[in-house]
């Protein structure tokens, strides 16, 4: 790489202080084409020369680590193009030479865009994946993309609710026994049931007897109603008609391929008209006991087409809270199961105006760090691309954040660690704007954006294939004065370092909420103690 072994050196030391993946993999990257040069015969001395040695090594960081995604996979692609490198080295070498011509940078330009191109356009090879949000550094282009993949990876475009107010139970799922198979497999019906199972009032022989019978069907995300079937009349309790399948229905076009089916339902009792926009959570109608229904339920699926008795599409909810005894548990991006209870998140207003960061607002903050006072700003802002982050004018930190009215959640952290944005990056890393106290929400850090303690320097030489080291996010309500218009709330968090199953680091958080607005929290660690108030 270098033709003076003291500057090679500091160069080597350089390359491992940046970064441990780049650094192996100019070891893996050198050694696999000057082997395969010397086992060809090759010209091994001009592997010698700055520029020959350099198109190695930074042909092994580009495909390693920078553009592709570090993992085993990744690791063999580089042994792979070497003896492409070495080629198109000995090749050019002579043509250049005989122009007069330096090889420079060119065997890496060559094979760093051929095999991207080919990875792009041309081959999917499973387990190489591709950087999507260069972070220019293959430890955090990895931890990143990990983090992603373990925080997104049931999300979806479309986010598709739960059709009904308050808390239903799911009597048929996904590849029931009854009607949901084949074809049809992944529907679900939806009913009330009490605390001992019934569905009904006593003594339950006449559909009004039924809990769900009546009461509102909502629409599962927005768009426009393209089927409405409203001519077909209740069935009485333990008949069905077997002639009109799926009774009184309504289909709902969101999006390109993807519409929602809701059936059975009441006759007469719809809210809207064919070719409506609707938004979501939008009355529709009423449950009924149309079609093949022997008692009142909500069949709901998802499919393709807009076409009643069409396949269907198996597509997860995108939040509910599941009940079990006295327990509350929130569910992301899941297929809710058999004989479950479910039912939406309602917003807690004084925890969703608290973190309702709207572009433009600006915030006065007093901070107490272990006893040092000072008064800081932060304001809320949007960039190029739409996405808001809170910015620190003090420590010129930012803080990327999403908030869809059911999550407040950072996305990424850049500036300073030491920052109160940082801890308040850390504390509210993800919270759930409703008022169910003790429902626990879980997420998980990139390991680079909390952790970068030595372990974390030796655990990188092995990230891309195994991680030892994980970094855990969890927060929940403690409280509220008042469940249908709380005044003030008061949210825990805590994130956690872990080796295996040990504890190496642990940090607390507590906010309180007072009149819709977030006027303090308090960041402890261990010893330290950060306190912040807001300034009205």
């Amino acid at each position: 790489f270098q033709p003076n072994v003291v500057v090679g050196f500091l160069v080597t030391v350089g390359l491992l202080v940046y970064s441990r993946i780049s650094f192996t993999l100019s070891l893996i990257g050198f050694y696999s084409g000057y082997l395969f040069c010397n086992y060809v015969q090759g010209n091994v001395a001009q592997l010698n020369s700055s520029y020959i040695g350099f198109n190695f090594i930074l042909t092994a960081v580009a495909l390693g680590g920078f553009f592709v995604v570090p993992s085993g996979r990744s690791y063999l692609l580089v042994a792979f193009a070497m003896p492409i490198v070495s080629l198109i080295i000995g090749s050019l070498d002579t043509l250049m030479y005989a122009y007069q011509l330096p090889l420079f940078s060119l065997p890496f330009s060559l094979v760093v865009m051929g095999i991207m191109f080919t990875l792009l356009n041309r081959f999917e090879a499973k387990g190489l994946s591709l950087v999507g949000n260069q972070q220019f550094s293959p430890e955090k282009n990895l931890y990143s993309f990990r983090n992603s993949a373990e925080r997104y990876k049931n999300d979806t475009y479309y986010h598709i609710q739960l059709p009904f107010y308050g808390a239903w139970r799911v009597s048929q799922g996904h590849a029931g026994g009854i009607t949901h198979k084949g074809d049809w497999s992944d529907a679900l019906d939806f009913d009330i049931a009490d605390e001992t199972g019934k569905t009904y009032r006593l003594p339950g022989k006449k559909i009004s007897d039924f809990y769900c019978y009546g009461l509102p069907v909502l629409a599962p995300a927005a768009g426009y109603i393209t089927t409405l079937i409203n001519e077909v009349e209740d069935n009485e309790i333990g008949e069905v008609n077997i002639d009109r399948n799926w009774g009184n229905t309504i289909i709902i076009k969101h999006g390109e391929f993807l519409y929602s089916k809701l059936s059975h339902i009441k006759k007469e009792s719809f809210k809207v008209k064919l070719g409506d926009y609707v938004l979501k959570g939008d009355v529709l109608a009423m449950c009924g006991n149309s079609g093949r229904s022997p008692e009142p339920h909500i069949h709901f699926q998802l499919q393709t087409t807009p076409h009643v008795g069409s396949k269907t599409l198996l597509h997860p909810i995108s939040y509910f809270i599941s009940q079990r005894n006295d327990q509350k548990f929130f569910h992301a991006f899941e297929i809710p199961a058999e004989g479950q209870t479910i039912f939406n998140p309602l917003p807690n207003a004084s925890i969703k105006n608290a973190f309702g960061f709207i572009p433009g607002l600006k915030m006065e903050w007093e901070v107490d760090m272990n006893g040092a006072k000072r008064q800081l700003s932060w304001e809320v802002l949007v960039d190029a691309y739409n996405l808001p982050y809170i910015f620190c004018h003090s420590t010129q930190s930012v803080a990327y954040f999403v908030n869809n009215g059911t999550l407040h959640y950072f996305t990424r952290f850049y500036g300073d660690r030491t920052s109160l944005l940082y801890l308040f990056y850390l504390g509210a890393y993800k919270v759930l704007m409703s008022y169910y106290s003790e429902v626990l929400i879980k997420d998980s850090f990139a390991i680079d954006n909390f952790y970068s303690g030595s372990i974390k320097y030796f655990h990188d030489f092995i990230a891309p294939f195994y991680h030892y080291l994980d970094a855990r996010y969890e927060s929940y309500s403690t409280d509220g004065n008042d469940q249908t218009d709380p005044t003030s709330s008061k949210l825990k968090s805590s994130a956690s370092v872990w080796i295996g199953r040990r504890e190496i680091r642990r940090t607390e958080c507590e906010f309180q909420i007072e009149n819709d607005m977030l006027t303090s929290f308090m960041f402890t660690e261990k010893n330290l103690c950060t306190k912040a108030r807001r300034l009205v």
